[in-house]
């Protein structure tokens, strides 16, 4: 059964059968028996926990997930962290991973799409966007270098300057990724945040309130092997991520398909 941690990237060695006949030069750490890490954004927890046990099931092969924002798992396998496979929330930190020369060029691919919302208190008096710019409201959101931030702050600028402006000076926190803006509003330490609907659909004690069509904000989200001796049961876990199996749990989940 797959196991799952969220936070900061805990290395772990996960054994692979001899038998297994290693393709690459990775830098993965050789293992003894059939299993992989796979390095997943923090907003995939529920999805590729279920993704790893329905993976062992039809595979055989143990699934060790370590969940964080994409850019600490960049960052990671830019350090030599074991792992076999990096899904990360956008496209710009699989490339940063891909700049590691442990993913081969081109062999990403876009997995999923997800949306953002705000997130507010059950009592909140927060139920439009332009909700935001009122002051004394304590807003929190991922930080500029976590996809979801990214993605927040390049809605905001949907709004103009003075818009974004005053919506900004209501931050009271950046967070690490996005289910810590989340547990904050769940805490009740924030008023409102913004994350993705995936997120909202598995919070406590929270109200979602959906963007208006001019502030509406996809992201992708982007898979890719590790090169590695366990190279092919990477890519058989990719394969299974983008099968019709696959792609039901995450559209199950709240996550909508990828740009054909």
């Amino acid at each position: 059964m797959g196991s799952a941690r969220l936070g900061s990237p805990r290395w772990a060695t996960i054994a692979v059968p001899a038998a297994i006949i290693g393709l690459g030069s990775g830098g993965c750490r050789t293992q003894t028996k059939a299993g992989i890490e796979v390095f997943a954004a923090a907003s995939l927890k529920e999805s590729f926990t279920q993704m790893a046990k329905a993976f062992e099931a039809e595979d055989g092969a143990h699934v060790s997930l370590e969940l964080a924002g994409s850019q600490q798992l960049a960052l990671q396998i830019d350090n030599g962290a074991p792992c076999q496979v990096f899904a990360s929330a956008d496209q710009k930190q699989m490339k940063v991973a891909e700049q590691t020369k442990r993913i081969a060029p081109g062999s990403e691919l876009e997995f999923a799409q997800n949306r953002l919302v705000i997130v507010t208190g059950p009592k909140s008096d927060v139920n439009s966007i332009q909700d935001l710019t009122h002051k004394g409201l304590k807003l929190v959101l991922a930080d500029k270098t976590v996809p979801a931030g990214s993605y927040a702050l390049r809605m905001l600028a949907k709004g103009g300057d003075a818009f974004e402006k005053s919506v900004l000076g209501n931050v009271a926190s950046y967070e690490e990724d996005v289910r810590s803006v989340l547990t904050k509003v769940e805490l009740g330490e924030a008023d409102a945040g913004i994350v993705y609907a995936t997120d909202a659909r598995v919070a406590h004690d929270v109200r979602t309130v959906e963007l208006p069509k001019e502030f509406a904000t996809s992201s992708q989200y982007w898979i890719a092997p590790i090169e590695g001796p366990e190279r092919d049961l990477s890519a058989r876990f990719v394969s299974f991520v983008m099968s019709p199996k696959g792609q039901r749990i995450l559209t199950d989940a709240g996550f909508l398909s990828p740009v054909k």
